[in-house]
């Protein structure tokens, strides 16, 4: 077990406007859920957080019936996430970025995401994102 490990995993606020192409967007939850079951069955100790804290909008196009019913776990834990100014990211071991387009939206100019990045990459400490995530 990984209790003294903990994961930061940061993900987007952002679910369309009619300002952009896409109208209707969010994290995409399969890159959001396979990750955070493996790091929670894993042992470590997890923050999800986002830009504005609150909801992080799950992607209805990464929706399905055939989606494991374990991910329904997933979309409770976006509902509520920690604003990121709340969180001492110093604590953290690791970051992760999941995907979708949201990223692109939110995550990519927010300014305190990239202070927060650039702690890790200058303390070499592990930086993770998948799809759209490295926006951030």
């Amino acid at each position: 077990m990984n209790e003294h490990k903990k994961i930061l995993i940061v993900t987007t606020n952002y679910s369309g406007d009619d300002n952009s192409p896409i109208k209707e967007t969010g994290v995409y939850l399969e890159e959001f859920a396979v990750p955070y079951l493996v790091f929670k069955d894993t042992g470590y100790e997890i923050t999800v957080a986002s830009p504005k804290g609150g909801l992080s909008p799950v992607d209805e196009k990464s929706m399905s019936c055939s989606n494991p019913m374990e991910w329904d776990e997933c979309i409770k834990i976006l509902r509520n996430t920690t604003r990121l100014s709340e969180v001492n990211y110093k604590e953290y071991d690791a970051i992760f970025l999941p995907g979708g387009h949201g990223p692109m939206f939110d995550l990519a100019n927010d300014e305190f995401l990239k202070e927060i990045v650039e702690y890790f990459y200058e303390n070499n400490k592990i930086i993770a994102a998948i799809c759209h995530g490295p926006a951030g």
